[in-house]
């Protein structure tokens, strides 16, 4: 009966371990459970995640494929015509499709109006080199397989009723959307939307004057990257050197035009992404004004809607800037129905200025953004540009370049304000290369302000002159307070070339030349020439002025080594050897036709080929 006083007596306190006892072992094999469930969760995303892209990948690889054939077989059919046996007859000697990439713009623009060349032969022939190019560097990925049809009605079309693009064949960046293709960025989220369904006011207004869009080409994964590489379609080279980088992000553009495989293109641009391709590639492009620019509405919205009055805007890249002009000039005085952009409530109707034209600017000059020394053959480049303006008739003056930490600070932290849109589309995406600059850049900025502060900016600011991220400016408040500082930032830079009397300035178009790839994503410093004229809303192109030679290689000995940055310039150059050089030309806003004819000054009294 003791026995049993007692255990009655403890009854309680055994049931209240065996509970205690009981709860830490369900908390404990919850924890094991939810930590292998969330370890389980991760690996089977990533599979499938990677099972999907690879899919998408694959799928897109074989439309290529599909399109590319049914290209081939139609030029196999056009080499077997009359039509191709009359051409050779004037041909020259060479082949028609050589006979035809060979005229210079103005000189296709007038055979095609005549009817002297067809606008199929046109679209041949530039299919023809542009197969030769994407073999290799895969800068073509989408054949527009409308575009024999359309080329066949506009050959069908009486001389009078012939527009300014008549039959000018015209590559398209892959982002913008044209009915029948994707439009992804790079990006399978936008691939699982499926095919365009319209085209965008940039293409359409491009058709409606009678170009012949015949292939879409490659971009960085989201298109916030000089490194034109991404999941879907892989990577794109230089047309120069296909190990070396072709720019971004309308780095398909550039490698496609600079391999002579299209004449006239479309790109973009929000950081240097119609300048960078240019320059690696060496062709000429002109980012516009904001408010003078092409559309660039139903372009991919890889990061959502569009910084406040720093939007991406679109524009044209070509082998030749009298192509530019030809189509700035349309452009900017097409008014009516042809016009698809006239419902783009950021573009002002500003009509073409032929006086500003041909009126001869005075230029100014600087080499260095103020962090980084250009290498030595970036700076005799724009030393030549100087000598070819002067012996011109152009009065060149040394002026100071823009305060480069308030560009950057502005710039990051309106550009980058919110990246909640990409960071979704994202979610379920492989990243490329391309995005480490990104994504490591939006890590810095997600960890404690102390530890920033206090650890990450001392040791940065101990190996390099890059300039620590300060902040994104994530509030409205901050947002008003950055434009009202860029407002006032841009005032004051334009009162300093009104005092120096200076209309366009000459200034470096990289650093470098052409990087090797899978380098662009990381190295910051390759957009420090662009990013000051797209925070002051400036007009700047890119012209080709010399090539990448020996005697720069052996300048390199006397250039710095002071930092970790200098050090990897180093080693980034060797084996450029034969890279374009450029130089960019930049004008005061709305001043589009200043660039222009400086462009083409270069363009005719410089060496480059």
């Amino acid at each position: 009966m003791e026995a049993d006083r007692q255990i009655v007596r403890h009854f309680g306190e055994f049931v209240e371990g065996c509970t205690v006892d009981s709860g830490k072992f369900i908390i404990k094999r919850a924890a094991i459970t939810g930590f292998a469930c969330y370890v389980g969760f991760k690996i089977t995303k990533k599979l499938y995640v990677n099972y999907t892209v690879k899919s998408a990948a694959r799928k897109l690889q074989k439309e290529l494929s599909d399109g590319q054939r049914e290209v081939v077989n139609s030029i196999v059919r056009w080499k077997e015509s009359k039509e191709y046996a009359d051409l050779l007859e004037i041909s020259q000697g060479l082949t028609v499709e050589e006979y035809i990439t060979s005229l210079d713009f103005d000189q296709l623009v007038a055979a095609l109006q005549s009817g002297e060349i067809s606008a199929y032969s046109a679209l041949k022939s530039y299919q023809i080199k542009a197969l030769e190019t994407t073999k290799q560097t895969n800068s073509v990925v989408a054949w527009i397989l409308e575009a024999d049809q359309i080329a066949r009605d506009l050959d069908n079309l009486p001389k009078e009723q012939r527009k300014a693009f008549h039959g000018i064949p015209i590559s398209v960046k892959e982002c913008f959307s044209m009915q029948n293709t994707y439009h992804t960025g790079g990006m399978v989220y936008f691939y699982h939307n499926g095919k365009g369904t319209r085209n965008a006011p940039a293409v359409q207004t491009c058709l409606n004057l009678g170009a012949v869009p015949f292939c879409k080409t490659n971009i960085p994964q989201a298109m916030y990257s000089m490194e034109c590489t991404n999941p879907l379609y892989g990577t794109t080279g230089n047309p120069h050197n296909p190990k070396r980088e072709c720019g971004g992000s309308s780095g398909g553009e550039g490698s496609i035009i600079g391999g002579a495989g299209s004449i006239l293109g479309l790109g973009s641009d929000i950081g240097g992404s119609l300048r960078s391709p240019a320059a690696c590639c060496g062709i000429y492009s002109m980012k516009p004004t904001i408010g003078r620019h092409l559309s660039n509405k139903n372009a991919t919205p890889t990061a959502g809607p569009g910084p406040a009055r720093m939007e991406a805007i679109a524009g044209f890249m070509s082998s030749s800037p009298k192509a530019l002009q030809y189509a700035w000039r349309t452009i900017y005085n097409l008014e009516g129905p042809d016009n698809a952009a006239r419902f783009d409530t950021l573009i002002a109707p500003i009509h073409f200025s032929e006086e500003r034209l041909t009126k001869k600017v005075r230029v100014g000059f600087f080499a260095s953004e103020g962090l980084f020394e250009p290498v030595p053959g970036v700076k005799r480049a724009i030393d030549e540009a100087n000598e070819i303006l002067a012996a011109a008739g152009y009065e060149v003056v040394p002026v100071d370049p823009p305060n480069i930490q308030t560009v950057l600070r502005l710039f990051n932290g309106i550009v980058c304000a919110d990246f909640s849109y990409l960071d979704y589309f994202m979610k379920w995406d492989v990243y490329s290369s391309s995005m480490r600059g990104l994504e490591l850049s939006k890590s810095l900025m997600n960890m404690p302000s102390i530890v920033r502060n206090w650890v990450i900016n001392p040791l940065l600011k101990s190996l390099t002159k890059i300039p620590p991220l300060e902040k994104y400016y994530t509030k409205t408040s901050e947002i008003y307070a950055a434009l009202e500082e860029r407002d006032s930032f841009t005032a004051n830079y334009l009162m300093s070339m009104e005092e120096k009397n200076v209309d366009v300035i000459i200034c470096p178009g990289q650093i470098v030349p052409a990087l090797p790839q899978y380098v662009a994503g990381t190295f910051v410093p390759i957009l420090f020439p662009y990013l000051p004229w797209n925070v002051l809303n400036m007009p700047a192109g890119i012209a080709p002025v010399t090539r990448y030679s020996s005697n720069d290689v052996a300048a390199m000995s006397s250039y710095p080594r002071a930092n970790l940055t200098y050090k990897m310039i180093h080693r980034l150059t060797e084996g450029a050897e034969g890279l374009p050089l450029t130089v960019q030309v930049v004008a005061k806003p709305f001043h589009e036709e200043h660039v222009l004819q400086v462009l083409d000054v270069l363009h005719q009294n410089g060496s480059y080929k």
